[in-house]
């Protein structure tokens, strides 16, 4: 277990609850989400092993990190993710003064922890999350988000390389991204390139 944040304090308030429902990213696999208890999970990959990271928060300056499968040399791998997901790094400071003055109420809700957008673990994964809404129900994009997680992704979600080495035709055929596989496939193959 293990805080985020200089001293284990955040810089800025982080309202978990609401960067957790800032959009529905929580809905697609691997995120688990289990408001009763606020605690965010997922299933990671780091180092070749396939873990869990869960967050859970008792107040807006600390936040709660535990795992499960990852040894110590993971914990700093395992906070940089931790702070992706919550954008722990945003100094909110300008937003928040540039909306004092007209919208109070807005302001004072960033103040307090809301205004973060919930992002995965990569931006690889955001973009191929981003790709599966492309002319689709939200029923199909968290079908294909699963599909990707079971397999080629083996629990978590796939890397760039499992998922050319996974091909085209797997992603059409088995995980059912139809036109979507070949867009996935180039734009993986350009992001390794670039």
């Amino acid at each position: 277990m293990s805080a985020i944040g200089p001293g284990g304090s955040l810089a800025w308030p982080i309202d978990l609850a609401l960067t957790v429902a800032s959009h529905g990213w929580v809905h697609l696999a691997p995120w688990r989400w289990e408001p009763e208890s606020g605690r965010l999970a997922r299933a990671e990959r780091i180092g070749g092993g396939v873990g869990t990271v869960t967050v859970a928060q008792h107040d807006p300056t600390h936040l709660v990190v535990q795992w499960d499968g990852f040894g110590a040399a993971d914990i700093p791998e395992i906070l940089h993710r931790v702070g992706r997901w919550l954008s722990v790094e945003w100094d909110p400071g300008a937003a928040i003064a540039a909306l004092r003055p007209v919208l109070g109420a807005e302001a004072a809700l960033i103040d307090e922890g809301g205004g973060r957008i919930l992002r995965c673990s990569s931006f690889y994964e955001d973009f191929v999350k981003t790709v599966l809404t492309i002319n689709t129900s939200w029923a199909a994009t968290c079908r294909m988000a699963a599909a990707l997680v079971e397999e080629p992704g083996g629990g978590a979600f796939p890397l760039p390389e499992a998922v050319l080495d996974y091909g085209e035709a797997a992603l059409r055929r088995t995980a059912k991204l139809g036109f979507r596989a070949a867009t996935v496939i180039s734009a993986t193959r350009r992001l390794l390139d670039d």
